[in-house]
């Protein structure tokens, strides 16, 4: 339990006054030593840096803009060269592994948003594709069938939009089936119904509750099996 809730306080990068103090009483609690401490939390750091070069080496290639990321991580998260060499190799050694059959295609501008929602879906198990734009996740989708299609509405700066991705999601026969997801901030009333009226399987709101976003997808891809079993 105190793995999962220090790993949530890390989640941004950081650990605020009040989470240092909530932590500081579970450890009384239960008797966490700061040696324990210590090493849970060099652990979580380490996966979640792991996580994010699964994530940016999805394609083989880090960009500028990634390994300024992954810099950035590296110096958030106190990583030092010989912990970096472990997590690197770490990664290696399971690029490889077997892939789940699910694969998970988000579609977010939103960097955080994007790494946050495929860390947690990684996490489960899945095979997560991420693009930051329609315009890239058409191209995905020219020569793969993900299981599940989870898309931010807008995208500033790109012509398209969530809802033409929709559109030509649904008018091409190999991916008409895909449940298709998409995220938007509640008060945007008025594009959720367009959107419902359009057939979009769910809205997610914003901010995002990872929790639920798993929860989510996990309903609709079992549902989905559950429709294509024969009677």
């Amino acid at each position: 339990m105190y793995r999962e809730l220090l790993k949530e306080c890390w989640a941004d990068g950081v650990i605020t006054k009040e989470e240092e103090s909530m932590l500081n009483r579970v450890r009384s609690q239960y008797s966490i030593t700061q040696d324990d401490h210590r090493r849970i939390e060099a652990e979580i750091k380490i996966d979640a840096y792991v996580d994010a070069l699964r994530i940016i080496w999805r394609d083989g290639v880090v960009t500028d803009n990634e390994q300024e990321v992954l810099e950035a991580m590296r110096k958030t998260y106190g990583i030092s060269p010989e912990e970096r060499e472990a997590a690197e190799r770490k990664f290696a050694q399971n690029r490889d592994a077997k892939q789940t059959t699910d694969v998970i295609l988000i579609v977010d501008s939103d960097y955080d948003d994007l790494m946050s929602t495929a860390r947690a879906l990684i996490n489960q198990g899945y095979d997560v594709k991420i693009s930051h734009n329609p315009d890239d996740a058409l191209k995905f989708l020219l020569v793969h069938t993900p299981s599940l299609i989870l898309s931010e509405v807008t995208f500033p700066g790109v012509e398209m939009d969530g809802f033409e991705l929709f559109r030509r999601v649904r008018s091409s026969e190999h991916l008409a089936q895909i449940p298709f997801l998409m995220m938007t901030y509640p008060e945007d009333v008025r594009i959720v119904r367009a959107g419902l009226r359009m057939g979009v399987d769910y809205f997610i709101s914003k901010p995002l509750h990872i929790d639920l976003v798993v929860a989510v997808v996990e309903g609709k891809l079992k549902s989905g099996r559950q429709g294509t079993q024969p009677r």
